[in-house]
């Protein structure tokens, strides 16, 4: 199994606005660096268009990538001056990369629906939010134990 995330910076427009684009170009960087330091080695993180990102997680599960993607969520707001809003699939049987990514794209819409600096999921079926009681772990080691099941 594998899943894609999608993440966007919320309301990256008005970041430019406000505080210019070189500014802009600087929080996009610390998001790249924040991504690539919170997931795992085998993941792979890639800017996707202006202010997206998309990180692919083999040998993940739909409910391993949530974990890491609420994470992310968290650590962006935390550690950063911007909130991210995400949409993560799992790839089933059937799907092509334009399929896998619509419905990612899915999800990452209905986040931004729904108020930004959320997560939500596509399953395959439909787009639901993250549940609030799914574990939010501190690191690429305890995230690796956590999808093992160990």
């Amino acid at each position: 199994p594998f899943v894609l995330a999608i993440f966007d910076v919320d309301h990256f427009k008005r970041v430019n606005d406000e505080f210019g684009h070189v500014r802009g170009d600087e929080i996009l960087k610390e998001v790249a660096m924040l991504l690539e330091r919170t997931v795992r080695d085998t993941d792979v993180v890639a800017r996707y268009g202006g202010e997206e990102f998309v990180v692919v997680m083999p040998e993940t599960d739909l409910a391993g990538a949530l974990t890491l993607a609420r994470r992310i969520r968290h650590k962006v707001a935390e550690q950063t001056e911007v909130t991210v809003s995400g949409g993560v699939a799992e790839a089933a049987a059937g799907d092509d990369e334009q399929t896998l990514v619509a419905r990612a794209d899915q999800a990452l819409y209905a986040a931004k629906e729904e108020g930004r600096n959320c997560v939500f999921q596509h399953d395959g079926t439909e787009v639901a939010r993250i549940a609030p009681q799914q574990l939010i772990v501190a690191d690429a080691d305890e995230f690796a134990v956590a999808q093992s099941g160990d």
